[in-house]
């Protein structure tokens, strides 16, 4: 199994293989014993958690047809800051897949920022 960092260079460590089966699935996440494991697209990725300076909750409004008309749903993801700002927005399977997420972060990376940024002023 191949793994890329986000900068989509591609990780040589054998090792990552093991910390990646050896975690817990929640949605396209996983979240290992060094690394925060994601699938976007046919990739895998793995960023280090030294890398990582914070986390928030990002919740989208899409506009959908359903059967009956329109309506609004909310999708949620997983943002992931480093040093050089969002690193990586990962989808996830619902509020409940994000809350037990964010608790889990906040348990393995007690250092880190997991408040939302406020808006840029728009003007």
């Amino acid at each position: 199994m191949k793994f890329y960092s986000v900068q989509q260079v591609l990780y040589s460590d054998k090792s990552l293989e093991q910390e990646f089966k050896a975690a817990e699935p929640t949605g396209t996440m996983r979240i290992g014993t060094k690394h925060l494991f994601f699938r976007a697209g046919l990739k895998h990725y793995a960023i280090p958690f030294t890398e990582i300076t914070g986390c928030f909750r990002r919740v989208r409004s899409v506009e959908t047809k359903l059967c009956c008309g329109r309506g609004t749903m909310e999708m949620e993801s997983i943002v992931v800051r480093t040093k050089a700002g969002e690193a990586a927005e990962i989808g996830v399977p619902g509020r409940k897949a994000a809350v037990k997420l964010m608790e889990q972060l906040k348990k393995t990376l007690p250092d880190a920022d997991f408040t939302v940024p406020a808006k840029p002023d728009e003007g």
